[in-house]
């Protein structure tokens, strides 16, 4: 592409296709919820489900990662 282009044109292409796809993230922000709540496809789990994460407080004798740490005697 920057043989047949020049490196001018080619940079400026790739340029334009990365500004035509910033707003693909923003329309998923804004309406992924509803674009979820319509689909067939996108699982749902209710609030009170156990195995949530939010819900599980993380004890003491976990790692950053949430990993059971062995305790060193």
């Amino acid at each position: 592409m920057f043989q047949g282009l020049g490196v001018q044109w080619a940079g400026s292409l790739l340029g334009f296709v990365a500004l035509a796809l910033v707003p693909i993230p923003v329309i998923f922000w804004k309406y992924g919820a509803r674009i979820r709540a319509r689909s067939q496809f996108a699982p749902t789990m209710p609030k009170n489900a156990p195995g949530l994460a939010a819900a599980a407080p993380m004890s003491s004798s976990s790692n950053s990662n949430g990993n059971d740490v062995e305790k060193q005697e």
